[in-house]
């Protein structure tokens, strides 16, 4: 461990006369809060998984981030840059509380956070939370130690952040759209391929079941595009994930069952049941796949609101009923959501699910022709972290020498 811990430490520098001063007041005085920095921001209509990997993608960039610091057992403190440091991730779920009591809960974390002290050996000398608020906002607090940053470097981090986050989201979803184009698949199909992959991932099994929303507006149908009613209807798709297969001609079978599935898209789940034998009250599926592209909302907000209408904001929400819901709504870059039931999952559980689905859609757009069992679901970070039993640390720096 000693010489793998060596091996990732890539400079070592002496403190700054400021930096001893700094660390060591802090050291001396647990638990008061002094230089500790806390920066907070209200969020709505956030992609998590690409904000994480854009703070993580922060923390690569700089090295000062991935900086532990050592002040025993040497002749002087010295801060070690890190080759790679995960940042720890800590979420929250408020959205069952009113917004007086999200108010008092924030505040509270708020004091808590000022006085809980940082180990100087493990980095990074930072942390962040996410709190869960509501449908589709959320509060976000940045708390770091002032041996890292000075006020002028905050606001240039966070802009850094908000450009990795837009360009993640919109960069990948060019990528998938590119792909599409070339092999003639829908970007849903590559979506539904990689929901498919994960869920086969996460259960061990190699036949996957999700329903799926039809839009029921068949395109022969005259004026279909601007009538008013219920059209969609959800269907089950069945998915055979081989994991010898390669990706592209996978993911063309999964096209081909879901063109064939119109034949089907007004068919009443209750006749579907029966056709396949399933028990009444035993659900055919507990997860569902929207994916949404309408283009006349699109086409209806490009040129500001209809007949001079001032409107502020819009916002689109719902709730359905599954254990798990995925939502993908496709423009530029795509908002990939996962609505579920809190008393089956986690926050914490399903962000990591949306971040290996982000993880198994890069495979695909940078490796199409590999087979499905190259694809990672696991982040270079998660690896790296599990490779190093999820320590950033510098304690033992000391001994090495």
């Amino acid at each position: 461990m000693k010489k793998d811990r060596k091996k990732r430490v890539e400079e070592i520098y002496p403190l700054t006369p400021l930096q001893q001063g700094l660390m060591f007041h802090s050291m001396f005085a647990p638990g008061s809060g002094f230089y500790i920095v806390q920066f907070r921001l209200v969020l709505q209509e956030l992609n998590k998984e690409a904000f994480q990997r854009a703070w993580q993608q922060v923390i690569d960039r700089h090295e000062i981030l991935r900086t532990a610091f050592v002040s025993e057992g040497v002749k002087e403190p010295l801060q070690l840059v890190l080759s790679k440091v995960a940042l720890p991730w800590h979420e929250e779920d408020w959205r069952g509380f009113s917004p007086s009591e999200v108010e008092q809960k924030l505040q509270e974390y708020l004091e808590r956070d000022r006085t809980a002290d940082f180990d100087f050996t493990q980095a990074p000398v930072m942390r962040v939370a996410l709190m869960h608020i509501a449908e589709d906002e959320y509060h976000f607090v940045w708390s770091s130690h002032h041996v890292l940053l000075d006020g002028w470097s905050v606001p240039l981090l966070i802009k850094e952040m908000a450009a990795f986050y837009e360009a993640l989201s919109e960069e990948l979803t060019a990528q998938l759209r590119e792909l599409g184009r070339r092999e003639k698949i829908t970007l849903n199909t590559i979506v539904q391929g990689a929901w498919a992959l994960l869920l086969s991932r996460y259960s061990g099994d190699s036949r996957v079941v999700f329903g799926t929303t039809v839009a029921g507006r068949p395109a022969e149908l005259s004026g279909v595009e601007r009538m008013v009613g219920v059209f969609i209807n959800t269907v089950p798709l069945c998915v055979e994930v081989d994991e010898s297969a390669e990706v592209v001609s996978w993911l063309k079978q999964i096209q081909q069952k879901h063109l064939d599935l119109r034949h089907f898209e007004h068919t009443p789940l209750v006749k579907i049941q029966a056709w396949i034998d399933v028990p009444r009250g035993v659900p055919l599926y507990e997860n569902l796949f929207t994916f949404q592209n309408y283009p006349v909302e699109n086409k209806l907000w490009e040129d500001g609101a209809p007949g001079g209408l001032q409107i502020e904001a819009r916002k689109t929400r719902a709730k359905s009923h599954y254990a798990l819901a995925v939502k993908i709504a496709a423009d530029a870059s795509m908002l990939i959501s996962i609505t579920h039931d809190r008393e089956r999952f986690t926050e914490g559980a399903v962000g990591r699910m949306l971040g290996h689905l982000h993880c198994l859609l890069e495979g695909m757009a940078i490796g199409p022709a590999r087979p499905l069992s190259e694809l990672e679901l696991l982040s270079p970070t998660e690896q790296q972290s599990m490779l190093d039993g999820g320590s950033n640390g510098a304690a033992d720096y000391a001994l090495q020498q």
